[in-house]
């Protein structure tokens, strides 16, 4: 999922990867929320995890964009 997000990233800018990330974050919750068999509740945990994975490569360089500049040797730990 990090390389798809990436890519909407870089083409369509980072809100719009963070918005992907949302998206399927959302729909994996509700999937679990309202799942009636194990295997509905384990597939919603997976579209939550790759959710997360879509956050997790596109925020760092956005956050990295908000910091001040005394600040960016920081931003990334």
């Amino acid at each position: 999922m990090p390389p798809v997000a990436g890519w909407v990233g870089d083409k369509y800018g980072r809100r719009a990867g963070l918005l992907l990330g949302s998206v399927i974050t959302l729909a994996g919750g509700l999937l679990g929320a309202f799942s009636t068999s194990l295997g509905m509740f384990i597939g919603g945990r997976v579209l939550v995890g790759a959710g997360q994975a879509c956050h997790q490569a596109i925020a760092p360089p956005l956050l990295q964009e908000f910091a001040h500049p005394v600040g960016h040797q920081y931003g990334l730990g």
